[in-house]
């Protein structure tokens, strides 16, 4: 079931994301990190998934709901507005 090997990389990385940080600030290479975390279990995903993972730029979510525009009306509607010409409804 790909999808869900799929699922299951992404959460391992994100779990391990602050590791993953920490070890790289650090200065350790890509392929230490992924070996030790590899060896203590906490990921199982190959090392070619673990480098789209770290090198992937974060994408901005869509706001699903976006807040509503204010809109502008030109003129003021009114219910009660009399109308005096029929000439004036063309």
């Amino acid at each position: 079931m790909p999808g869900n090997r799929r699922g299951k990389c992404r959460i391992e990385y994100f779990a391990m994301k602050e590791e993953i940080n920490q070890l790289s600030a650090k200065g350790w290479m890509w392929r230490h990190i992924y070996d030790l975390l590899v060896s203590k279990e906490k990921i199982t995903m190959s090392y070619c998934t673990f480098l789209r993972y770290v090198h992937a730029k974060p994408t901005p979510r869509s706001n699903a709901n976006p807040a509503p525009t204010p809109r502008t009306h030109a003129k003021e509607f009114s219910h009660n507005k009399i109308i005096d010409d029929e000439s004036s409804l063309i």
